[in-house]
């Protein structure tokens, strides 16, 4: 059990520095590295909580807390982070379509 736990450690904590690694030299602007840190912090916590539920089984019930508080916190505070940084006026590197933009226009057209 302690060889399981010991490689789940080890894959949380790769998955974390590798994705901080391509979150600090790939991804462009606050919205690409906003989603990468969600799905990085995310899965990488749950793989170094799973590995620390089979080094300490006596700990499995406040792991699994950890992991549902962790899996309903992440994309609030993901979604927090890019909203503050569209109310700033920051503007995605890639040209595609802005909804959230369209729709703050037609709001206001219609009052």
């Amino acid at each position: 059990m302690q060889v399981v736990g010991f490689i789940f450690v080890v894959i949380g904590v790769a998955f974390t520095v590798l994705g901080v690694a391509g979150i600090l030299f790939r991804l462009k602007d606050v919205y690409e590295r906003a989603h990468a840190a969600g799905k990085v912090g995310t899965l990488g916590l749950i793989a170094v909580l799973v590995g620390v539920a089979f080094l300490q089984p006596e700990v499995t019930t406040r792991v699994i807390i950890l992991i549902i508080f962790s899996v309903l916190t992440a994309p609030a505070a993901t979604h927090a982070i890019a909203s503050a940084a569209h109310a700033q006026g920051i503007r995605p590197a890639n040209k595609g379509r802005d909804d959230l933009d369209t729709y703050k226009r037609e709001t206001a057209t219609k009052r």
